[in-house]
């Protein structure tokens, strides 16, 4: 229940915070960042029940267990590919088939095939896999808000860079775009309104839904259904690990 006691004081602060961290650009985006994140997960250590629907109406539900320090492990819990894991860790993503009993390295361009990417299974938080380059103001659907540019950590990651959009007022994100390398729009997203999410027995205020849009016209949605949390022991978020 502490983190929830936190996300609780963080909330009555947001809208000062806000202010105070962009008074000079540069200044504070790490902790202007973490605390955007409070409107999708919970920082720390957690598991996170989700499903993710897409435009044909198949729907796949997930497990992501998250150590808060950028490594997760995503595992199918419906019929189908039940027991598939999907591992995520600065170093690479690694994916684990029951029926193989193999673990496989997944290239960077091979995670983007599908209307599923990849990264939407293991890369839930921002903040893990991302840092503020810059920031700016902006005009989104006729309201003003704040753009700003997150570039990636490590390789690994899925995307090179994303535009954030959080409203200027209370840090609510509201709209992303998603970037290749390349510099290729990939997709979009729409977070959608503040919901209700069940964590540790209570429940916190937060972005469940998030749909995806691709350039194709695609769109996927992504829902959360309830956060727990945990401690994995040593060595959880290893591909040694993923055949135990």
């Amino acid at each position: 229940m502490a983190g929830h006691r936190r996300i609780q004081e963080i909330s009555k602060h947001r809208i000062c915070q806000f202010e105070r961290f962009f008074l000079s650009s540069g200044i504070g985006f790490a902790d202007t960042l973490e605390r955007i994140e409070t409107f999708r997960l919970p920082s720390g250590q957690v598991t996170v029940d989700f499903s993710i629907r897409t435009s044909n109406g198949e729907t796949t539900k997930f497990k992501s267990d998250q150590n808060g320090k950028g490594s997760s492990l995503a595992t199918i819990v419906s019929k189908g590919n039940r027991g598939e894991k999907y591992l995520y860790t600065p170093q690479g993503l690694w994916l684990f088939a029951p029926g193989s009993r193999r673990t496989i390295r997944i290239p960077k361009i091979q995670s983007l095939r599908g209307e599923t990417v990849v990264g939407d299974i293991t890369q839930l938080r921002f903040d893990d896999d991302y840092r503020i380059a810059n920031q700016s103001s902006a005009t989104l659907k006729g309201k003003n808000v704040t753009k700003l540019v997150l570039t990636a950590k490590s390789r690994a990651s899925t995307f090179r860079t994303i535009n954030l959009y959080v409203n200027s007022g209370n840090l609510v994100p509201v709209f992303a775009e998603y970037y290749l390398t390349s510099g290729k729009l990939f997709r979009t997203a729409d977070f959608g309104k503040i919901k209700s999410i069940a964590y540790d027995g209570a429940s916190i205020n937060g972005l469940a839904d998030i749909t995806f849009s691709s350039p194709r016209g695609e769109k996927t949605r992504l829902r959360i259904d309830k956060i727990v949390s945990r401690r994995f022991p040593n060595g959880y978020f290893s591909p040694n690990a993923l055949q135990k």
